[in-house]
């Protein structure tokens, strides 16, 4: 059964931060950040389990933000765009640094710690 209103706002109000952070840490950008915290959270309401506790809510945010994330991110085979003088250019090296920082924080329980 999905939970209440009531129940989704305690637990939105003591996740919000730690969802939003590991969003914008692995996206690098506001938006992109805040829509993949929106989506972690609608995820979130349509659990039908029970969570245990709140460690267990804590840990199945993290993976499904992170897992959220990582489906947004641009595939490193996906053609760049290229300036005149034929180099990248620096939109193109920003998402293969953050592509690079997603692979390699890979672990949920790494980025749990660092948040």
């Amino acid at each position: 059964m999905p939970m209440d209103e009531i129940a989704f706002a305690q637990l939105y109000a003591r996740h919000v931060d730690t969802v939003y952070r590991i969003c914008y840490i692995r996206m690098q950008n506001q938006m992109d950040a805040e829509d993949l915290m929106q989506e972690t959270f609608l995820c979130a309401l349509r659990q039908t389990k029970p969570w245990n506790d709140e460690a267990h809510e804590k840990a199945w945010l993290i993976v499904t933000a992170s897992n959220l994330c990582k489906k947004r991110a641009v595939p490193p085979d996906t053609p760049c765009a290229r300036g005149t003088d034929g180099r990248h250019t620096n939109q193109c090296e920003r998402r293969r640094a953050r592509l690079g920082d997603v692979r390699s924080s890979d672990s949920g329980a790494a980025l749990a710690r660092s948040i």
